[in-house]
């Protein structure tokens, strides 16, 4: 499926959504442009990346523990 095809494309600590996927971004986390990333099977998917924003100190804190680091 899609969503496992992008996972194995995404590079290490790299969280690539389709853009036709993303519906709405929590709270502390941003979505940046990326190129499209061709799957086999699907052709190319448009899709981006998502990172956690940075606090005013440049400390990762979104109160979402899926964006602490180390993530297990």
């Amino acid at each position: 499926n899609q969503a496992s095809r992008l996972c194995d494309a995404a590079e290490a600590d790299e969280v690539l959504v389709a853009r036709a996927d993303l519906r709405r971004v929590p709270t502390g986390v941003v979505e940046n442009n990326h190129d499209p990333v061709s799957l086999r099977g699907l052709g190319d998917v448009d899709v981006v990346t998502l990172a956690t924003a940075r606090s005013i100190g440049g400390i990762h804190d979104t109160g979402e523990l899926w964006t602490r680091v180390p993530y297990m």
